[in-house]
């Protein structure tokens, strides 16, 4: 490439640089306006981090002067509006548990407590608080802005079963009495129909063979003790059935179980309490 036409390629970058840098700079100017506005708008949605990240990026160095310094202004302020929460969980033994979940609305906030502040925007919040062994138990909490480390704790005061009850809701606990009368009830008129048919077809046998009133005695013991077994079987099975409706309305009735738990929130004018579940 010659001389001259270095020359004019550089000249025409240089003039292409001069055109494209008000551009580039106008660009930047409108994304620090539209942050600035943004952390208004977020401000008074009650948005307070939102807002704050919004005056972090206005109050860049970059941006027009006049906006940095109104951008830092306003974000002091929103530093300080900005609430933080301190979790806490304790077991009825007034231990300090770690391993507890909480969430908000679904979402959760953490997955364990470790003692440390966390940020929330200012609201009426629900949390949910979760762990192992235990009920859920719900607080719901306003939040104001400027609260700084206000405490929220709970105390989880009623440990579920390591195993699923058979009955939660409650029930009797039926006597195995009832089981085995029920059985031998069934057993019975199972055995009274099977001996009671056996003895009708053996007499009817013995019709057919018209040796009635000479039969062989034999023949005649088997078709009377036939009819005789189906009658003990009978009545067996008639008493097994009506003992078992007395076994099972005698069984005890366990009442069913639930969960109770205290919630706390320790909050500048002092501590409330809420006792939920059944005692």
């Amino acid at each position: 490439m010659v001389p001259a036409q270095r020359s004019r390629i550089g000249a025409a970058l240089t003039a292409g640089a001069v055109f494209l840098s008000p551009l580039s700079a106008f660009a930047d100017d409108a994304s620090c306006i539209a942050s600035h506005v943004e952390a208004q708008r977020q401000q008074k949605a009650g948005k307070t981090r939102s807002a704050r990240d919004a005056l972090v990026a206005c109050a860049n160095p970059s941006c027009p002067t006049v906006l940095v310094d109104e951008c830092t202004s306003l974000l002091a302020e929103v530093e300080k509006s900005v609430p933080t929460i301190v979790l806490e969980a304790r077991d009825a033994a007034g231990n300090d548990l770690g391993a507890v979940r909480v969430s908000i609305g679904g979402q959760e906030l953490t997955a364990r407590l470790d003692g440390k502040a966390l940020e929330i925007d200012p609201g009426e919040h629900t949390f949910r608080f979760e762990t192992d062994g235990f009920s859920a138990l719900d607080q719901t909490v306003i939040v104001r802005e400027g609260d700084k480390n206000r405490r929220i704790g709970v105390v989880f005061s009623t440990q579920l079963p390591s195993t699923p009850p058979s009955n939660p809701g409650g029930g009797r606990d039926i006597s195995p009495a009832f089981w085995v009368s029920g059985s031998v009830g069934i057993a019975g008129l199972a055995l009274f129909g099977g001996l009671g048919i056996a003895g009708l077809m053996k007499r009817g046998d013995l019709d057919d063979q018209g040796c009635a009133p000479t039969c062989a005695s034999e023949e005649v013991d088997e078709v009377r003790g036939l009819f005789i077994g189906a009658d003990v079987s009978l009545a067996i099975g008639i008493a097994g059935l009506a003992l078992a409706p007395i076994f099972y309305f005698t069984s005890p009735v366990e009442p069913a179980v639930k969960a109770s738990g205290l919630t706390l929130d320790f909050g500048f004018c002092g501590t409330t309490a809420t006792i939920t579940g059944a005692f």
